[in-house]
């Protein structure tokens, strides 16, 4: 199931990263010291960054949205790709080399420029190592994180949608309709 799901946005992973590649090297016509490297960069840096905000949201669901979004926010500033990272804060120098976009700018800068050695490869592999605890999660742990936090969350939903509010609206079919919805998600 969870696969399945996944599959099609990771078609539409693929889809993007093609489209972004190739207008790279045929719109904009950069240089590029080896195109097929860059082109499969940019699919396992797709396929990885899909995978990642896919998992967080179906196992979490609007706070792991949350989370992806912070992932996005921090790893925008802190992977060396607006500014060098020397010139960010020392927080940012910290989590440098543990973000996945890092290895991804990295591996894409070796396709561009040449590679010394393996560097590509060992950059490529780092980014594609950040699936395992995603594939870890959204396979293994997911079914037991959702149970784990659905009381909590089904709790702090009830107190949120049904106090306060009118008590005629506090119905036995409105919480059975939550129970469908939170059943639904496992």
């Amino acid at each position: 199931l969870y696969l399945g799901r996944y599959a099609f946005f990771a078609l539409l992973a693929f889809a993007q990263a093609t489209l972004v590649c190739a207008g790279d090297l045929m719109f904009f016509g950069i240089q590029c010291a080896h195109p097929l490297q860059f082109l499969l960069v940019g699919w396992v840096a797709g396929f990885v960054f899909s995978n990642i905000i896919y998992t967080l949201t179906v196992s979490f669901g609007d706070i792991g949205k949350a989370i992806a979004v912070v992932l996005l926010v921090m790893q925008v500033a802190g992977s060396g790709g607006t500014f060098p990272i020397e010139m960010t804060a020392d927080f940012f120098q910290g989590v440098y080399p543990f973000l996945p976009f890092t290895h991804a700018i990295n591996a894409m800068h070796a396709a561009m420029a040449g590679a010394y050695g393996m560097e590509y490869w060992r950059e490529l592999g780092i980014l594609a190592c950040y699936l395992l605890p995603s594939l870890a999660l959204g396979l293994v742990f997911r079914r037991p994180v959702i149970r784990g936090i659905a009381p909590s969350a089904h709790a702090l939903i009830s107190k949120v949608l049904f106090c306060g509010g009118v008590p005629e609206t506090r119905t036995k079919h409105n919480y059975e309709n939550m129970e469908t919805i939170w059943h639904h998600r496992m």
